[in-house]
């Protein structure tokens, strides 16, 4: 399994997945991890009206990963990112090692709140998780 985090500097949650400046992927299998990668996102349009432009970036760079753990977000990338399967957990955890553990441990809290319409001031309601994570990958 991976799991992907929006970053600035590898060892924390970006607060704005708009403002990232890449991906930390951790890969996980039978609970451990075995490694992590950096992903620079260098090549995304700059922020403001470039969200919907980042959608097809990062969707491509999210598309081996199983899992993402993020800060807050727009709906229209939430939505993009939920269409593919990648299961979205956004909370107010900061260091990656610390989401990491509570995530592998079925204790991070999804804060839906954390997702924010554009236009319409909406908040994301539902997340598709199951009570424990899939380890086995």
């Amino acid at each position: 399994m991976k799991i992907a985090f929006p970053t600035r500097d590898h060892q924390t949650i970006t607060g704005h997945f708009g403002k990232m400046k890449g991906l930390l992927v951790v890969d996980i299998v039978a609970g451990e991890e075995i490694a992590r990668e950096q992903r620079k996102m260098s090549d995304m349009p700059s922020c403001g009206q470039g969200h919907g432009g980042k959608a097809e970036f990062v969707s491509e760079n999210l598309a081996d990963c199983d899992v993402l753990i993020a800060g807050g977000m727009g709906t229209p990338i939430f939505d993009r990112i939920e269409a593919t399967n990648t299961q979205i957990v956004l909370t107010e955890i900061k260091p990656i090692d610390k989401a990491l553990a509570e995530y592998l441990s079925g204790t991070i809290e999804h804060k839906p709140q954390l997702a924010h319409g554009s236009q319409t001031g909406s908040t994301v309601q539902v997340i598709r998780r199951s009570a424990s994570p899939d380890t086995s990958r």
